[in-house]
């Protein structure tokens, strides 16, 4: 015991119940699953989510909405016209610092500014732009990825 009188777990102990709690917490992970980006899918509406990220794809007001937050906090959503969209691509980078590919599913508007909406791997992002081209009626990218 301590001065305040708590128990104190020797290593011994405390390895067990590190243990359990990591095995809970695979099984936690692995009944998830894989994330589900597409959360709304109607052949008005769009909706698709990654991480805190949600884009809007709306036919009824024609608009695409990009929102974000950051830790809490919410942050001003983006609004386009869906007219405004000329491509969608994918756009994939290698991070330096662990190697590890990021890639992200690119909405190309026409005075040239582009939105990047995040996905986990590259068929993830595939998935987005495949799902968001048949929304819209586009054809594949004229881009080579």
């Amino acid at each position: 015991m301590d001065c305040a009188g708590r128990g104190i777990l020797s290593v011994r102990q405390r390895r067990p119940l590190r243990l359990a709690i990591i095995a809970l917490y695979r099984a936690e992970v692995e009944r998830r699953g894989p994330a589900m980006p597409i959360t709304e899918r109607t052949p008005h509406r769009l909706v698709l989510k990654s991480g805190s990220t949600t884009l809007t794809l709306d036919k009824t007001a024609g608009k695409v909405v990009l929102q974000r937050k950051v830790l809490l906090w919410g942050l001003k959503p983006v609004e386009a016209s869906l007219s405004e969209i000329s491509d969608i691509t994918i756009d994939t980078a290698v991070d330096r610092a662990s190697g590890v590919e990021v890639c992200h599913t690119m909405l190309i508007m026409q005075g040239g500014r582009g939105w990047a909406f995040p996905a986990a791997d590259k068929t993830e992002a595939e998935t987005n732009a495949a799902a968001m081209r048949d929304f819209l009626g586009m054809t594949a990218s004229r881009r080579a990825e």
